[in-house]
């Protein structure tokens, strides 16, 4: 009897031009994924697209000088005509701008917050006096307060690897220029503390097949610090 296959490739920001990695890292290996399971007659599904939200795709609009919008559409379009031309096919290749997407997502957050597993919490943020707004992590770099990297968002280091908190970096700078200053707002956070014993069990269960450097990162970082709440939304009109 033949399996049901799900391939789902990682998606990545509409906001640039693509590069090797998005193709050998994740595209290419799913393709060849899924022609070893057509080959062997299973009825495989292919599901990626592009994340089409967030500051990434908002610092590209603002770098151009264009609508939101424009970009992310330029960039997705030109993911898939490159994905194609390699030969890689896909069942379902969107974006996380359709209506399928929202109706998904929002059902999510009720059914998160229905449920318990979310809270609102004030925190200090970075604001920007003269463009009259908060500046969400990507648009405020400086140095890292754990590691010393300079570079670090005001959200997280990709050095260290470390979640930090916006108030604590060192040297903060605008990518849009001008003055910062720290400012209440707040958010919805998801408390990840409630859902640690399933995650782990989750991961225990599944270690057998994992590399030893997937279970260093995912199951002995929850044993060692644990999971803590995290903030799920920005001040941002774009996602």
């Amino acid at each position: 009897m033949a399996d049901n296959i799900l391939i789902a490739i990682a998606w990545p920001y509409a906001n640039a031009e693509i590069h090797v990695g998005n193709i050998t890292g994740s595209h290419l290996p799913g393709d060849i994924v899924a022609r070893y399971h057509r080959l062997q007659g299973n009825k495989v599904l292919v599901v990626s697209g592009t994340d089409s939200h967030g500051t990434p795709v908002t610092l590209a609009a603002d770098r151009e000088g264009k609508p939101v919008e424009e970009v992310y559409k330029k960039y997705h379009d030109g993911f898939l005509e490159l994905f194609q031309g390699f030969g890689i096919t896909y069942d379902l290749f969107t974006t996380t701008h359709t209506e399928n997407h929202f109706k998904v997502s929002q059902a999510i957050f009720l059914a998160l917050k229905e449920n318990g597993f979310m809270f609102t919490q004030k925190s200090l943020q970075w604001y920007s006096p003269s463009a009259k707004r908060f500046l969400p992590d990507r648009y405020v770099e400086g140095t890292c307060y754990i590691c010393g990297f300079d570079g670090a968002r005001s959200d997280q280091c990709d050095n260290c690897g470390n979640v930090l908190e916006p108030e604590k970096l060192k040297n903060p700078r605008s990518k849009e220029g001008g003055a910062l200053e720290l400012r209440e707002t707040e958010h919805f956070y998801l408390d990840l503390s409630k859902l640690e014993p399933d995650v782990k069990r989750f991961l225990e269960e599944r270690s057998p097949h994992l590399r030893d450097t997937v279970i260093g990162e995912s199951l002995r970082k929850v044993e060692a610090e644990g999971l803590k709440p995290r903030p799920i939304t920005r001040d941002l009109d774009w996602g």
